[in-house]
């Protein structure tokens, strides 16, 4: 499948597409564009653009007024009519077709260089938010585990009952008569 991918995202069969049936060509170009990586869609879109301008060479020399009659039968094609319509405007559809495209590749690019920024920050932000929490929850802890140690059971000496103090100090419960921890640590 893989290959199958490539030969029909090759320059050759993406130039043949375009001249013939021009709308395959272009989603052959956007297959390669979301297949292959930006800097194979790069060399694929300089590699049109430069087969559109050597299209246009003959064109250009004809415009700056250079004589290329000593090339035979030259002359007769690029008058003729197959090279000033259908090629030129063959020419023409690689030029903005690459163009197009290199520009929607930079915007994909820079787009995705923003999200992927952006879920960095995030992922950045939310592993900071989580560090903060279990540190606070470290504190936490460690005051509950502290305050486990000096937890004693203190008998009311007044009316008998059992009550719980995490102090030196505390009230019974019952009575609310002052009771001591003597078991407490400093």
């Amino acid at each position: 499948m893989d290959l199958l991918k490539k030969v029909i995202t090759s320059l050759p069969i993406i130039l043949i597409f375009l001249y013939f049936i021009p709308i395959v060509g272009i989603l052959l170009i956007l297959l390669k564009f979301f297949t292959a990586s930006r800097r194979r869609v790069n060399i694929t879109l300089g590699l049109i653009l430069l087969f559109a301008i050597i299209i246009l060479i003959p064109k250009i020399i004809g415009i700056l007024g250079i004589s290329y009659t000593t090339v035979p039968k030259f002359n007769e094609f690029i008058t003729s009519e197959l090279y000033n319509t259908q090629i030129i405007n063959y020419s023409k559809l690689l030029i903005g077709t690459a163009i197009i495209y290199y520009i929607i590749s930079l915007i994909f690019y820079h787009i995705g260089n923003n999200a992927i920024s952006a879920l960095k920050n995030y992922i950045n932000r939310i592993e900071k938010r989580d560090a903060e929490i279990s540190q606070k929850n470290d504190l936490e802890i460690k005051l509950k585990q502290e305050k486990a140690k000096n937890t004693t059971v203190v008998h009311c000496p007044y009316c008998g009952n059992n009550n719980i103090l995490t102090e030196k100090t505390g009230r019974c419960k019952f009575c609310r008569r002052e009771l001591i921890n003597e078991n407490y640590k400093d």
